[in-house]
């Protein structure tokens, strides 16, 4: 069963609560910011038109800092920009191409016809094709923090939080 009460009874009870009801919402903020953390590692997975994920470096330094107030996610990965916002068109170096051609596993160390070929001539080739297409288009962006974000906020993730702990705080002051 719920009591109710009047607006100026349920105001005097808010003031009452004072750094414990400011404590509460940053708690739920906090819980609001893990989500969004989340939702942003699920967003690099998922990011087209294929995920930005070789090493998981991106996807490890997706950060989260907290204060009473206030959250804030960050992606500290040297390259997160690029993948975020794209680039336009330049010529990056070669040899971190080549590990990546290798990780991917696009130098099979077989040619066209299926003949064997020279795998580390094979990873070189296909490296120096990716440099030219970045070299003539740039690198397309896969705004994965901005889908995240919108997910979240039609989620309505942060509103549902703090409604949690709110609610959790009133059933601690029925008791």
């Amino acid at each position: 069963m719920r009591k109710r009460i009047g607006l100026t009874a349920f105001a005097r009870r808010v003031a009452n609560l004072g750094p414990e009801l400011e404590e509460t919402v940053g708690l739920g903020l906090q819980d609001a910011g893990i989500e969004l953390k989340r939702e942003v590692v699920r967003e690099i997975d998922r990011a087209k038109p294929f995920p930005a994920v070789d090493q998981g470096l991106l996807r490890a330094s997706v950060s989260m800092r907290t204060t009473k107030r206030t959250v804030v996610i960050g992606v500290d990965a040297p390259h997160a920009d690029a993948i975020e916002n794209g680039t336009r068109p330049f010529f990056p170096p070669i040899e971190p191409l080549i590990g990546w051609v290798k990780r991917k596993g696009f130098a099979t160390g077989r040619d066209r016809r299926g003949r064997f070929a020279n795998r580390e001539a094979q990873a070189r080739s296909i490296a120096y094709a990716v440099q030219q297409k970045i070299g003539r288009d740039g690198i397309e962006p896969r705004h994965y923090m901005r889908k995240a974000w919108a997910r979240f906020r039609a989620r309505k993730v942060a509103e549902r939080c703090i409604a949690r702990r709110l609610e959790a705080l009133a059933r601690r002051g029925r008791k």
